[in-house]
């Protein structure tokens, strides 16, 4: 057979394990590429903090917050006598804004997630809301030290998996409420006055 024919079979017979190269190689760039938004969408940096104020303005203590694969946990450390012996209510709130300490911090407005067809509290039918956390206990002596896990929230700028954003464009507070929560009555779980606020922060 003349040299130019066994070219042309060998150049016919490569040609479907090169389309078969480059389909590969296509489809490779495609997942990277996939896997680059997705990771994009993740929080740049796994650790928040939110410093913890009193109804006086001054600083009792400090809230921090670690993105898991399924949720954000929350330790709170707050100075012996920074708020009364008992249990407290916390919530996230939808604003990140706690310089109205003089007016019980209501510029935190209301809990992150409250909307229609949403209740508060985890013993209600159709809650809870993003923003409801289980209450935390200070003793009558010595410092309050808790951690919680929430599952509804994250530390990104926008909503991962249905989990909403604490550091979207107004951010987020922590708010320590002067009483327990009830997990079931409306709309705060009778939790009483907002008693501490602090604002999440990018670590």
């Amino acid at each position: 057979m003349p040299l130019s024919s066994l070219l042309r079979l060998a150049s016919l017979l490569a040609a479907p394990a090169l389309a078969g190269c480059l389909i590969i190689e296509a489809e490779i760039s495609e997942t990277a590429e996939s896997r680059m938004v997705v990771s994009s969408l993740r929080p740049a940096g796994a650790n928040t903090q939110a410093p913890l104020l009193d109804a006086r303005g001054e600083h009792i203590g400090v809230a921090s917050f670690t993105e898991g694969p399924r949720g954000v946990l929350i330790q709170i450390e707050i100075a012996p006598g920074g708020v009364t012996p008992g249990w407290h209510g916390a919530h996230f709130h939808a604003v990140g804004d706690c310089h109205d300490h003089h007016a019980g911090f209501m510029a935190s407005s209301g809990h992150l997630g409250r909307g229609e067809g949403v209740s508060h509290g985890f013993l209600s039918a159709n809650g809870p809301e993003a923003g409801d956390l289980t209450n935390l206990f200070a003793p009558e002596q010595g410092p309050i030290r808790a951690e919680m896990f929430s599952t509804t929230v994250t530390l990104a700028s926008e909503a991962i998996g249905g989990r909403m954003p604490l550091l979207d464009a107004d951010g987020a507070a922590l708010v320590i409420h002067a009483g327990p929560d009830d997990y079931i009555s409306q709309p705060v779980g009778m939790a009483g006055a907002r008693a501490a606020c602090g604002v999440l922060a990018r670590g």
